[in-house]
């Protein structure tokens, strides 16, 4: 398992109980290498669009406006 994973996980008390069940069950291990992965390109895909829209509200905005046009287009 990624050691920033580990370090991540042993600051939570239910993360020392996740360490615990990984040492015995590698496919718990496996999900959790997949949610740290998940979660580190969700996290540089939003710094992304943050970099190409200027700001971090400028995001939000545009994840707004996305939004609306969404549910009208919906209807």
């Amino acid at each position: 398992m990624r050691p920033e994973l580990q370090q991540s996980l042993r600051k939570s008390e239910l993360g020392k109980y996740l360490l615990a069940a990984a040492k015995v069950d590698a496919s718990i291990e496996e999900a959790l290498e997949q949610g740290f992965y998940d979660g580190v390109m969700q996290e540089r895909q939003r710094q992304l669009a943050i970099s190409r829209v200027g700001s971090e509200e400028a995001l939000k905005a545009a994840n707004a406006l996305l939004s609306a046009l969404e549910s009208v287009s919906i209807r």
